[in-house]
């Protein structure tokens, strides 16, 4: 008898090589076998082979038909725009990962390119009929690639991205046509954050004619943060060079340590110039950082824009007056900002003013605005800062307890003066964080495209925010007080219910 593997194996058969197999490794069971059924044992054998083969050809169908793994079109195309947009990943990238995600599912550029193209164009179609009316306070901003601007805006209230326009120029009626367009979906802000450029500011003017423009505190620190670091190096490098030079005078002989004395004295005033105009400036840095806080240390008296208004442009004479290019524009940029970087200070005053009235208590207002302030600095700054900012904020704390007398009192105080000091809105750190996380992106796509910034305004705006004091929303929530799916599925590309 010859059994070949192409051949269904009969029931009998299959008895046969399902008893020889079970029973292998038995002594005396292929004769037995045989026996049973009138067979040589020479059959019995090929009969078991046969039955082993014909297992191994079953699995390895069932394996062929089940790898790889066939992934849903749509857990697919969730993937391709997750990774366009969250990694940050490239065409190219995301053609090299599907593979290694789904082994065996990798999709061309052309297929890829469109899966994004088409969410692109739903991401600017959805962004579109987002009614604005709800923004109160904005920050607006540029960001540069290479030569090409970028026209960018946030909600500080909500964190709402509701503009990132890539532009010809960052001309006046550029700004004008991008906030014209804005105001036709709704935004009239009663506040505008910017900086100092004057095209922006203009066009702001001209749009919004009553909204209160404050010029940005980021800006100003940061000019200052900057400005003291190139002095302070140049100052250290003043110093180590004095040091080389003192150095080699020590180690010369009698004839060159005479030359390289000499050059000691003269270095020497450079040496000592560099560090005396780093100590000044640093001096005059800290007073106008304390110049711009709330209010002094030990005291809950809010500052007034008429104080900022007075000392900050005399302050910044001294900043300028200390020579060289850095300097200068440190000092001419802060006396060019003393009436936007106060501005905040009055409509801070009289809504602190509608507190105390509801509180009835003037003083725990104040105890209140100074714990508010220490807690800002504490842990901040140089170390050796630290210890008297912590200091001030366990003191600012004792009086709030102190004065407030009761819990109750106390917590209805916070809920009243809170809320009110995290609105008070004098910064654009908001959009400067936006440029910071956009960059990267840009970067790695080698350009900017219009469809790309519609596709991550909208992932900037519908994620799910994992910190802070929106943690658990998105912006668009926050914005409209509508609750969302997830963002791709709100962009219109759910996840699969069904396999293939």
């Amino acid at each position: 008898m010859t059994l070949h593997r192409s051949h269904l194996l009969p029931a009998s058969l299959a008895d046969i090589a399902i008893s020889a197999t079970a029973r292998q490794g038995q002594y005396g069971a292929v004769t037995d076998i045989a026996d049973e059924h009138g067979l040589s044992r020479q059959a019995v054998y090929r009969i078991r082979e046969q039955g082993h083969q014909v297992l191994i050809d079953g699995f390895q169908k069932q394996t062929t038909q089940l790898w790889p793994p066939t992934v849903p079109e749509g857990d697919l195309r969730r993937s391709i725009i997750a990774l366009y947009t969250i990694a940050p990943a490239s065409i190219d990238d995301i053609v090299d990962i599907l593979p290694v995600i789904f082994p065996g599912n990798g999709r061309c550029h052309g297929y890829i390119h469109q899966v994004i193209l088409t969410a692109t164009m739903q991401a600017a179609k959805l962004l579109e009929d987002i009614e604005l009316a709800g923004i109160d306070a904005v920050a607006i901003d540029e960001m540069f690639w290479h030569k090409t601007p970028l026209l960018t805006g946030i909600d500080l209230d909500s964190g709402f991205l509701f503009s990132a326009e890539k532009t010809r120029d960052r001309s006046g009626p550029e700004w004008v046509s991008r906030l014209e367009a804005l105001k036709g979906n709704g935004l009239d802000p009663a506040v505008i954050i910017k900086d100092a450029g004057s095209a922006m500011a203009e066009a702001a003017t001209q749009v919004f004619p009553h909204a209160d423009q404050r010029d940005d505190l980021f800006h100003a620190i940061a000019l200052l943060n900057e400005t003291g670091r190139y002095l302070e190096n140049a100052a250290y490098r003043a110093i180590k060079n004095f040091e080389a030079l003192d150095a080699r005078r020590k180690r010369a002989k009698k004839r060159s340590r005479r030359v390289l004395g000499q050059k000691c004295r003269h270095y020497r005033p450079r040496m000592e110039a560099a560090i005396d105009r780093f100590d000044t400036f640093d001096g005059l840095s800290e007073a106008v950082k304390a110049l711009l806080r709330l209010c002094d240390p030990g005291s809950g008296q809010l500052r007034s824009a008429e104080d900022i208004r007075q000392r900050l442009p005399q302050l910044a004479e001294q900043i300028a007056g200390l020579g060289g290019k850095r300097a200068r524009k440190a000092g001419r940029y802060l006396k060019g900002r003393a009436d936007g970087l106060s501005s905040y200070l009055s409509s801070l005053s009289a809504e602190l003013g509608s507190c105390v009235q509801l509180v009835g208590d003037e003083k725990l207002v104040a105890c209140v605005l100074r714990s508010y302030q220490a807690n800002l600095l504490a842990g901040r700054g140089p170390q050796w800062q630290r210890s008297g900012r912590q200091s001030e904020l366990e003191d600012s704390v004792r009086a709030l307890v102190k004065v407030s007398g009761s819990p109750s009192r106390l917590c209805r105080v916070i809920e009243v003066v809170i809320p009110v000091l995290e609105r008070r809105h004098r910064a654009s750190s908001a959009i400067e964080n936006v440029h910071s996380v956009l960059r990267p992106y840009i970067s790695v796509h080698k350009r900017v495209s219009q469809g790309f910034l519609d596709l991550f305004r909208f992932y900037w705006n519908t994620r799910k925010r994992r910190w802070g004091r929106h943690k658990g929303t998105s912006a668009l929530e926050v914005l409209t007080g509508e609750q969302h799916t997830d963002w791709l599925t709100l962009l219109g590309f759910p996840p699969s219910t069904t396999t293939s």
